[in-house]
């Protein structure tokens, strides 16, 4: 299958809330092995599909669209934890807000206890805060999404229309996904 018959199909399937159900199911028919069938990440149900923008333009086109509202701001993903949504290089808005508006399937953003920004999924509710897990994830995360790091949710996403390496991603860019 094409690529871009598959991403097609992955748009249509995110809208309806089954990205990554339909993902697995198309490449198992189309031969492929590398996606594993499992249950742990919901489909997420409020996760923006990235616009697409010319390569080098992800971050500005964030950016720009971050400027309209004091709540937020830019980032720019690094590594395949949100694999097939969001891959490296993928310029994301979050938008602060509150925690107690949170729900399952949202796409979200916290600090980890490193310092790093991490960009993942809410699976459920826990005692003590949100497990959370990226699409690419065989289990969740050790860290709780809790009110202390909670930092927002994912309102829009950019990605290049062409791979593109870090070096496209400009000078003191903050990142979502660690070091």
């Amino acid at each position: 299958m094409e690529i871009a018959a598959v991403l097609s199909s992955l748009r249509r399937l995110a809208a309806a809330g089954w990205a990554l159900a339909g993902l697995a199911a198309m490449l198992a028919g189309a031969g492929c092995a590398t996606v594993a069938p499992r249950a742990l990440v919901l489909p997420p149900t409020s996760a923006p599909l990235p616009q697409p923008v010319a390569p080098g333009g992800e971050l500005a086109a964030a950016e720009s669209a971050a400027a309209g509202d004091r709540r937020d701001f830019a980032l720019i993903g690094a590594g395949g934890s949100m694999e097939p949504l969001y891959r490296s290089g993928t310029a994301i808005v979050v938008r602060e807000t509150g925690f107690r508006s949170l729900r399952p399937g949202q796409a979200v953003v916290y600090r980890h206890p490193h310092g790093h920004y991490v960009a993942h999924v809410l699976i459920a509710p826990t005692a003590g805060g949100w497990l959370a897990a990226g699409l690419a994830a065989k289990e969740p995360d050790r860290v709780l999404v809790t009110r202390a790091n909670f930092v927002g949710v994912i309102r829009a996403a950019f990605a290049a229309t062409a791979p593109v390496g870090p070096a496209g991603w400009g000078p003191g860019a903050r990142t979502a996904g660690g070091p």
